[in-house]
């Protein structure tokens, strides 16, 4: 029996990949860590706040809050027991690839191990595939996320001071994903989420309702910008400027988001007839939030806890120092179209943010247009300070945004590409909303490979493999 345990903890902590047998369950001398049983880990499912997932392939990673309160709960129960064994009573490859993230998180967290050793230690679990998000059917290849990938990200996250598991604040992730759909990517520098406009119009009474501030009547609290992109400033001013007219961007961008998508139709239709790498939210009936509902967020520690006040988005994103807003979406997307279309730049800047838009189609192969990409880098390619974070999102924040931050991030950081796409995918549940875009990021090795590729003429990946 003991030779199908992994030992995380020399004669103390196993990690069992397999239901057990009778006779290890029978063992007195063993605590049971079952995780399906453990509610301070959402008993170790696979969720994506306000969007229901049983339709879609994924299975996993689990997220961050779910993993950092993994380690701390092993560690209260081991000052409890003397033995303790983790368990799942469900076999399948789903749970055996989850259950390996929890337990590398252990390696690298609290043993402080290095991600290979950590690895290594996982056997053949470590390298199970887990389905790219947003997508019906299993399609795995050899770029698809692994449990390996995952520990690698944390390893890559704790050495870099992103993750300090004894004080992440868990509760804040949690009220982050579910009033405002945003998470840190890079903690006080990049965050990323959904077009704010979604959270606006969702149901929740704890997801935030207006976009700024209300004191001033003569500022609607959450107007949206649709196809027509001419709605006036607050201060009655219309935009003319071609550096934030949101259709006017588009236009002169569509080459180029044409080319990195491999079609050739206009911005217009292309935009018409978008077929969606990423599922809408439904505003009929309230989404599931799984950190709570009902004018709840729930402390799975503490208990039920009442949140008294949501901040309007804009206030909540200055009160992260947020400075920069970066849009990759336009208006008129499935999913935004039908609420209003996105909001006005102009709002934000009169609460002295920057605003400035690079939209792409949420198609095809999904990747940030070399241009675009090599613009972004050249306006803001240094990180700003604490202070002066950056704020990327996209229709839904899963797909778009996530690539200018990758590709932001590698540029400053030179991070390897596995590392970050475990990363991501842990931090922002349903991130990578196809397989060009793992490809993509786990090709990135640097700042090297980001300026290959914003230079590249020919706007083909491919070129750069």
């Amino acid at each position: 029996m003991l030779s199908k345990l992994v030992e995380l903890e020399p004669g103390r902590l196993y990690w069992a990949p397999e239901p057990l047998v009778e006779e290890t369950v029978a063992d007195a001398s063993l605590h049971h860590f079952v995780i399906e049983e453990e509610p301070q880990i959402r008993f170790g499912e696979y969720g994506v706040c306000h969007y229901k997932t049983d339709r879609q392939a994924a299975f996993g990673p689990p997220d961050i809050d779910q993993v950092v309160s993994f380690v701390r709960l092993c560690e209260d129960k081991l000052k409890e027991h003397q033995r303790m064994i983790i368990t799942t009573k469900i076999d399948s490859s789903a749970f055996r690839a989850n259950a390996a993230v929890f337990a590398g998180a252990w390696l690298a967290l609290h043993g402080d191990l290095a991600a290979t050793t950590s690895t290594s230690k996982l056997r053949a679990h470590a390298h199970i595939r887990f389905p790219c998000c947003w997508i019906r059917e299993p399609e795995n290849s050899s770029v698809s996320l692994t449990p390996a990938d995952c520990v690698a990200g944390l390893c890559m996250a704790r050495d870099l001071g992103w993750l300090q598991y004894r004080s992440f604040d868990v509760e804040e992730y949690r009220r982050d994903m579910h009033s405002y759909d945003i998470c840190w990517l890079v903690p006080d520098q990049i965050l990323v989420g959904a077009d704010p406009q979604s959270s606006i119009a969702d149901p929740d009474p704890l997801t935030c309702s207006k976009l700024v501030p209300s004191s001033d009547s003569s500022v609607p609290s959450s107007p949206v910008l649709g196809r027509t992109a001419d709605l006036g400033s607050p201060k009655g001013k219309r935009r003319t400027d071609s550096g934030l007219d949101f259709q006017r961007q588009i236009s002169r961008r569509s080459s180029e988001t044409n080319a990195t998508n491999q079609t050739t139709q206009t911005a217009d239709t292309a935009l018409s007839q978008l077929s969606c790498l990423t599922q809408c939210k439904a505003y009929i009936d309230p989404q599931p939030s799984l950190f709570g509902s009902g004018g709840i967020i729930v402390d799975m520690d503490e208990g039920p806890v009442v949140v008294s006040k949501i901040d309007d988005f804009a206030s909540c994103l200055i009160s992260k120092g947020i400075k920069l807003c970066v849009r990759a979406n336009t208006g008129d997307e499935p999913g935004l179209k039908e609420i209003g279309g996105s909001y006005d730049p102009v709002l934000l800047e009169d609460m002295g943010m920057s605003h400035f838009d690079a939209p792409f189609p949420d198609k095809g192969a999904c990747l940030p247009p070399p241009a675009l990409t090599r613009e972004l880098i050249e306006r803001f390619g240094a990180l700003p300070t604490p202070s002066a974070g950056v704020f990327f999102h996209c229709k839904g924040g899963f797909g778009r945004s996530v690539m200018y931050a990758c590709c932001l991030i590698t540029f400053n950081y030179e991070v390897r590409g596995p590392a970050l796409l475990g990363w991501v995918r842990l931090m922002r549940p349903g991130a990578m909303t196809c397989p060009s875009q793992e490809r993509f990021v786990r090709s990135l090795d640097g700042k090297s490979k980001i300026e290959r590729y914003m230079n590249n003429r020919s706007q083909c990946f491919c070129s750069l493999q």
